[in-house]
């Protein structure tokens, strides 16, 4: 699927268990006047599940593609400067997230890319400053993920469940690890920890599995 211009309204492709992909041609490309109208009904999901976002759309509403069960693969442009609560949840055959170079993108809000169970692939801005809530819960298939110099908070569940994550990476510029954020990563071993990074619950064994090494 095509998509330019303005805004993807929330839900708008809402638990839409048939998603895979628009044809490429003009009549099906979505603008701004169609999301605005919420002309989505001419659209066909048919395809190799691969949505490519153009440029030219700044935000992805909350839920807008919420249990797109047979989305891929997207590529979002850094045009972006929001996406919504859930945006992506639940896209359980979703494997690839592809982010444009110089996004503008500034945090990855709560449960974006939650439950995506086939997610392996992601790179995260060198924009973003905050990874929210639940962003990665269960993202069993995760199993490494770079956190960019630039972020500063891990949130609350943000990679729980991740099972297979072995390796992360916590740069120095990060200063808060919320409770549980990688609880239930049994995977993960060992983690070294900011020095000037702050916890906010009892301990850090309340961030980290219990099998995990934690040091700073």
């Amino acid at each position: 699927v095509i998509i330019v211009g303005g805004i993807i309204v929330k839900n708008a492709f809402f638990d839409d268990q048939n998603y895979q992909n628009y044809q490429n041609d003009q009549e099906n490309i979505l603008t701004a006047e169609d999301v605005e109208e919420g002309n989505l009904n001419k659209f066909e999901f048919t395809g190799d599940g691969v949505l490519t976002i153009k440029e030219g759309i700044t935000m992805i509403g909350k839920r807008a593609f919420y249990k797109c069960e047979n989305l891929k693969e997207v590529t979002i442009p850094n045009s972006v400067t929001t996406i919504g609560m859930y945006a992506f949840w639940g896209c359980v055959s979703l494997r690839k997230v592809n982010f444009e170079e110089n996004s503008k993108l500034t945090e990855i809000s709560c449960g974006v890319f939650g439950n995506c169970k086939n997610l392996n692939e992601i790179t995260i801005p060198n924009s973003v400053t905050k990874i929210g809530m639940d962003v990665f819960y269960c993202c069993e298939n995760l199993n490494e993920i770079t956190i960019p110099k630039s972020v500063t908070t891990i949130g609350m569940y943000a990679f729980c469940g991740c099972k297979n994550l072995n390796e992360i990476t916590i740069p120095n510029s990060v200063t808060t690890i919320d409770v549980h954020a990688f609880s239930g990563c049994t995977s993960l071993k060992n983690v070294t920890i900011p020095n000037k990074c702050e916890y906010t619950a009892e301990g850090w064994g309340r961030s980290f599995p219990a099998n995990c090494v934690v040091k700073k």
